[in-house]
């Protein structure tokens, strides 16, 4: 490990970068003042999710997947989750598929946090950044941040500038045209990325759950409370999710 900032190796990169933060953070920190047992599993949660999402992605896809995901950068801090994905800027192939694999990622990671009762709003953006060891620094960073922080709901929403260079994206399961509402009332057309929508090795899946439950126990979890600063989003997720099962049909589980 470098001594000095002089002797860290920046380099520089193009590719996709995902930015996450748990809604309710705050209320969840003011619910445990000491720390209790509930509280070391729900932080557990929020650094095991960078090992547990790519063995879940290898167990779904294969073992050749695994050397793709090693190709991916993860930082976590406090309720933030940073994710980086450089690619052959030389090679559309390469492009193609490091995009596909963040979606993926994207997909596992929220259905990962959602049932850990940690939802997540977040933003998929494109572009030249700097990593040097646990460092980035960079405009889509900047942008990811800027779109996730301005969203009044759990959700991913994808760059819109992403899509229009890569229309045929627009084409997959996972990827929708929605309404999405913003804070301070506002609301805006984006694409977002379904949480994954699939049946988990241990407890029940989605399908036959009443929708407003789930969401409400998620935002529930672990003593975290559900204000009118809160309600907008609890409201906005639920009719969110059901415009997923809309989508998914018998694939929401």
């Amino acid at each position: 490990m470098p001594e000095t900032a002089n002797e860290a190796k920046l380099t520089k990169h193009e590719g996709f970068i995902a930015l996450f933060d748990i809604l309710g953070y705050v209320s969840f920190l003011e619910a445990h003042a000491t720390p209790e047992q509930r509280t070391y599993t729900a932080l557990n949660a929020i650094l095991e999710a960078k090992f547990e999402v790519p063995a879940r992605i290898t167990q779904q896809l294969g073992d050749y997947i695994d050397s793709e995901l090693k190709e991916i950068k993860w930082v976590v801090f406090s309720d933030t989750i940073l994710i980086a994905a450089p690619y052959d800027s030389q090679s559309v192939e390469d492009k193609d598929r490091k995009f596909l694999l963040m979606t993926v990622i994207g997909a596992h990671l929220q259905r990962y946090m959602f049932d850990s009762g940690l939802p997540l709003r977040g933003a998929i953006t494109e572009g030249e950044f700097v990593l040097a060891e646990t460092c980035f620094a960079g405009q889509p960073i900047v942008k990811a941040h800027r779109l996730s922080t301005a969203l009044d709901l759990a959700t991913c929403v994808i760059d819109d500038d992403i899509i229009s260079r890569q229309p045929r994206m627009k084409k997959s399961h996972l990827i929708h045209r929605y309404r999405t509402p913003l804070k301070e009332s506002k609301e805006a057309d984006q694409y977002i990325l379904f949480p994954l929508c699939y049946t988990p090795p241990t407890g029940p899946g989605w399908h036959d759950t009443d929708i407003k439950q789930l969401v409400t126990e998620a935002f529930w979890k672990y003593g975290k409370q559900i204000g009118l600063r809160e309600l907008p989003k609890l409201a906005h997720t639920e009719l969110l999710f059901h415009f997923i099962r809309s989508k998914m049909g018998q694939d929401f589980r």
